[in-house]
């Protein structure tokens, strides 16, 4: 039957070779076979590709298998099943080591595209100094108030370099920096995991399997104060700052009617009248129209400096208002330590449920169970306490840094002639828009100075 058909060898695979005849039927087999050993994706890859030259059936001489026969079908499916079983038991092997050893606190990092860090001789973490300078910067520029996008593009045009070697800085880039707990010195691991072994597909870890953080892993290169702080602040950026935009005023001016930020809108786009105007976002969203007037960025330039004079005009009270109430306020050392306590009690409280669990099983309306339910529910309530009180101390971190920065940056301050982004973006918090004769400026250390424009 198959004495009188052209053979041709297949490279790199001894006792395979490509029978030309009919391409329907070793089309199917291949296709349907889901094995990914080498052998199956080579012979997948080379069949594809020899389709021009009507290569139709594939013999195995060793095995003496012709996928057109019944007889040699059925073993290739065989030889096909075992082979994937083998492929599921290896993954499945590489796993559980992979897993053990990120549950032993061993972490693994790809050092390659890591700003910031190097590849030690032991293989731990080692700060490159030049590289952390940009991280620095770019925790510094966030927590004055730019925006990502607006660091990127300072990045791009001061000519620095990304880790992967491009010239471009993209905004994502630099919020995948902000939020990569390893810069304080942190690891979490485990962030992402495989799905299935034969696609080899992974996705974000959302609870599925365990994470483990391996806390003082390495040297940090930004301090945890500092870092808490600008988690705080990328949890409030998307309501804020309108997606491409790199001006100052970007989310820190709002609107007295709805609450909404202002925005730019180009007006007259394709003329010689064209500028750029700030209005309400949602001036036409909502069924009655907001009363408040766009303003050109001049004229909120001019708002912000005849607020900003008559600030320094009174900086030595407004210095010994905040340094007597405000930071006092915002003292972190009591929530500290009533989370410190909480830490305490949720270590206990595990190690009384570990105990209850080693011990023989109880019937479900025993006293015990009753004892391990309200551990449970306790543990519960002990975790929300927690979370708030982190949130809380990390709102008021952040609100405090602001606030040295205000205060530091206004003790050098003299009379403003001209705007200065930078400056802004210290000093003040936010400004609301009434009218045009009424226009709030509200600076970082709470106080509210009421301007406005003269038409």
């Amino acid at each position: 039957m198959h004495q009188n058909v052209r053979r041709t060898q297949l490279a790199g695979s001894s006792g395979v070779c490509l029978v030309f005849q009919s391409p329907k039927r070793c089309s199917t087999i291949l296709n349907d076979t889901q094995s990914d050993t080498p052998r199956y994706a080579t012979l997948r890859a080379v069949f594809n590709n020899t389709k021009r030259f009507y290569c139709k059936e594939l013999a195995f001489e060793k095995e003496n298998i012709w996928t057109f026969d019944g007889k040699g079908e059925v073993l290739l499916t065989i030889m096909s099943s075992l082979a994937q079983e083998e492929s599921r038991s290896i993954s499945e092997n590489v796993t559980w080591g992979i897993r053990k050893r990120l549950a032993s606190g061993k972490v693994i990092v790809g050092y390659k595209n890591f700003l910031g860090y190097d590849k030690g001789p032991d293989g731990e973490l080692v700060i490159n100094e030049e590289q952390a300078k940009i991280v620095r910067f770019i925790f510094s520029e966030f927590l004055m108030g730019k925006a990502p996008l607006f660091i990127a593009s300072e990045l791009t045009r001061q000519g620095i370099k990304t880790v992967t070697g491009k010239d471009v800085w993209r905004d994502g880039t630099i919020v995948g920096i902000l939020k990569n707990e390893k810069y304080e010195g942190n690891a979490i691991l485990q962030k992402t995991y495989t799905v299935d072994f034969l696609t080899k597909k992974t996705k974000v870890n959302h609870g599925e399997v365990p994470m483990y953080l391996v806390e003082n892993n390495h040297p940090a290169i930004i301090p945890r104060e500092q870092f808490e702080a600008a988690q705080v602040r990328l949890s409030k950026l998307g309501q804020r700052v309108p997606h491409g935009c790199t001006s100052p005023f970007s989310g820190r001016v709002k609107c007295a009617d709805c609450g909404s930020i202002y925005g730019p809108k180009v007006w007259h786009s394709n003329d010689k009248y064209r500028r750029t105007v700030w209005q309400c976002l949602n001036k036409f969203n909502n069924d009655r129209k907001c009363t408040t007037p766009h303003l050109l960025e001049t004229e909120l330039e001019e708002v912000y400096i005849k607020a900003v004079n008559e600030l320094i005009e009174n900086a030595d009270e407004v210095k010994k208002k905040v340094e007597d109430t405000i930071l006092k306020v915002l003292d972190t050392s009591e929530l500290e330590r009533k989370k410190a306590e909480l830490d305490d009690e949720r270590v206990q409280i595990v190690a009384r449920m570990e105990q209850d669990l080693s011990g023989p099983v109880s019937s479900a309306d025993s006293q015990e169970m009753a004892d391990y339910k309200a551990l449970v529910k306790r543990l519960n309530e002990n975790q929300d306490e927690g979370y708030k009180l982190s949130e809380a101390i990390s709102n008021k971190k952040l609100r405090k840094a602001s606030i040295t920065a205000f205060l530091s940056k206004l003790s050098k301050q003299s009379p403003v002639k001209r705007f200065s982004g930078d400056q802004f973006l210290i000093l003040v918090d936010y400004i609301v828009v009434y009218s045009r004769t009424r226009i709030n400026v509200v600076f970082k250390d709470g106080t509210v100075i009421s301007g406005g424009l003269l038409s």
